[in-house]
């Protein structure tokens, strides 16, 4: 097709104007100002609507946030843009309380709040100690008791509720449970033979991913073997455990666990990403993060010691990226980003001055396509520009640049001679309006985003 005729005034104006600013990536600490108290950590994450709203539920250890009695979980209501109790709140009177856990899951014709830890009751309901749930109004137990012991980890597949943590049985008929049991809505029951073995056997986390064998629930936790199958991981069919290729050995005897989980595409087909303390995937070397592509295991990343306590992903404007949390590890200040099999600190990372406590971060979330950042820290970003935030911090999102038309992150002459080329072959990326048709409403509107920049 042919261009319309431009103006040389027009061009001359457009082409010699300064490059506008680009939307820069940065964190946001909103919803940590005032934050959970000093002594306190923000760790599970989840966002759900009971029915007013969609709020985001946090979980940890602490007794106040955002000025805020709440007591081990709170709701942040983007409306208001305010912190708020859950009722009472899920604590223990005298000794300390955690929340590490949160879920959705249907009870009879409703979904609800499952709210995990180590804590014993939930606003004083009975039979909620470590395991209760949350309707939006008020607090109830699962219905068959609690398990003996905290609460790590729930997962709510194939209409049963899946609880794991580092208990010998569950409920009040005292089901054997072995780490991991699931709840059917009338009654508990064991998970095959669970966990077995191990220093101070747990299990840490699930997650329902599908490697091309069909969907199955993986397991990861601290253990010799869990179902028979040894190692640090297993995945359960809902009838069998079943081993995950050559499995994740313990690179450190007592220690070593998986903690995290999280399923990313880097480009090669949907993977499993599991971190912990210390890993040792088969036929690999020690990591902190494994990939499990239903074929092999390999190590992600280089070693970065402590704890990957946390795995999200995050698309900040440039694609798709995975990013990971953790303890102990100040060689990328305790949050990095994976980039070309590299974990990179995100922008100065978090931190508290002076010490111990050392900074932590323990639970990160995709929420509205922002990145919340949950752990104990008192601020976030590099030393010369951080941005005070106590135990929560957002880092916001760019949207992609259209009038970097050719993606070098740059708004500049050659983006506008290069929409004017593809304009006049009817090329990719000349229906800028998206509306089907190349015509000069597609040139006028690239015209007013490359004169508005990012």
């Amino acid at each position: 097709m042919s261009i319309h005729r431009i103006s040389f005034p027009l061009l001359i104006s457009l082409v010699s104007a300064p490059c506008l600013a680009q939307c820069v990536c940065q964190w946001d600490a909103t919803l940590g100002t005032p934050g959970v108290t000093s002594d306190g950590y923000i760790q599970p994450m989840l966002a759900w609507n009971p029915g007013n709203g969609e709020k985001l539920f946090v979980g940890g250890s602490f007794n106040f946030i955002g000025g805020w009695l709440t007591r081990g979980i709170a709701q942040y209501d983007p409306a208001t843009q305010s912190w708020g109790a859950v009722g009472n709140g899920a604590y223990s009177p005298n000794t300390n309380y955690f929340v590490t856990s949160l879920a959705v899951h249907r009870f009879g014709s409703a979904d609800e709040l499952v709210v995990g830890g180590g804590y014993a009751t939930a606003s004083n309901v009975p039979s909620t100690q470590n395991l209760a749930r949350w309707d939006g109004t008020r607090w109830a137990s699962i219905g068959g008791g609690s398990p003996a012991g905290a609460v790590w980890t729930l997962a709510s597949w194939q209409g049963r509720l899946y609880v794991g943590g580092g208990f010998a049985n569950i409920g009040s008929s005292a089901t054997p449970a072995s780490g991991i049991a699931s709840w059917d809505g009338s009654a508990w029951s064991a998970v095959g033979t669970g966990m077995n073995g191990g220093f101070s056997p747990a299990v840490f986390s699930m997650k329902a991913f599908n490697d091309g064998s069909g969907e199955k629930l993986y397991v990861g936790g601290r253990f010799a073997s869990i179902g028979g199958v040894s190692g640090l991981i297993g995945r359960w069919t809902g009838s069998a455990w079943q081993p995950v290729g050559g499995g994740v050995a313990p690179g450190d005897a007592n220690f070593s666990d998986i903690e995290c989980m999280e399923v990313f595409n880097d480009g090669t087909g949907p993977a499993l990403y599991v971190g912990g303390w210390t890993l040792r995937p088969f036929q690999s070397v020690n990591c902190s993060v494994a990939k499990w592509n239903g074929t092999r295991w390999t190590a992600v990343g280089q070693f970065l010691g402590g704890r990957t306590t946390s795995l999200a992903v995050f698309d900040d404007g440039t694609g798709p990226a995975l990013y990971a949390g953790g303890t102990a590890q100040p060689g990328i200040n305790y949050i990095a980003k994976l980039v070309n099999n590299q974990w990179v600190i995100l922008d100065g990372g978090v931190g508290q001055p002076g010490g111990p406590p050392w900074p932590s971060v323990f639970g990160l979330y995709n929420w509205n396509g922002n990145l919340v950042v949950g752990g104990d820290f008192d601020y976030a970003g590099a030393s010369t520009v951080q941005v005070p935030a106590s135990g929560i911090v957002v880092r916001t999102a760019c949207p992609p640049c259209r009038a970097d038309f050719n993606n070098d992150s740059v708004v500049d002459l050659f983006d506008y001679l290069d929409y004017v080329a593809a304009f006049a072959a009817s090329g990719p990326g000349s229906d800028f309006n998206a509306d089907t048709v190349v015509d000069f409403f597609d040139y006028l509107d690239f015209v007013a985003a490359f004169a508005q920049g990012c």
